[in-house]
């Protein structure tokens, strides 16, 4: 056997006998969760749940899984020597997107769309912004010198 390839199988064997797979469950307060992204930091690796929220990532002790996934908050994860034991189950909290109340009254006043009015308003606010912004309305330059603006 070649000193190289002896060099090589002393490099690989130690992180293979090292690292192990982990396996475990994702799920929420409803359900488990399909398709979430499970991403181990220390050896840049990286698998997602399947349809019944289960994975096997490969890993070892003091690795770091980030767990996420859409509509929920990602979860870090420092692994110890019970993680690599037994099967894990990890619960991602939902990210709820909350609006205000809102208030109705009993006082309802029709308001009519009159074309004529929006338009006269319209033409107002326009000639209020080109004679204020002339500069958006214009022509941009040419490259030739215009005598009569310098002269004015």
């Amino acid at each position: 056997m070649s000193t190289k390839i002896k060099l090589l199988l002393l490099l690989i064997l130690p992180t293979t006998v090292i690292s192990q797979n982990i396996t475990g469950k994702i799920y929420d307060e409803e359900s488990t969760i399909k398709g979430a992204k499970i991403f181990n930091i220390s050896n840049n690796t990286s698998t997602y749940t399947d349809d019944k929220g289960d994975f096997k990532i490969q890993a070892s002790v003091n690795d770091t899984l980030i767990l996420s996934s859409l509509f929920h908050k990602e979860k870090k994860v420092k692994l110890t020597e019970n993680h690599l034991k037994e099967t894990n189950v990890f619960e991602l909290k939902k990210i709820v997107n909350a609006l205000d109340e809102v208030l109705l009254s009993e006082n309802r006043e029709v308001v009519i769309f009159d074309a004529k009015i929006y338009a006269k308003i319209f033409s107002i606010q326009m000639k209020n912004d080109m004679k204020n912004r002339p500069y958006l309305y214009n022509p941009p330059p040419s490259g030739n010198i215009d005598f009569i603006k310098i002269a004015y």
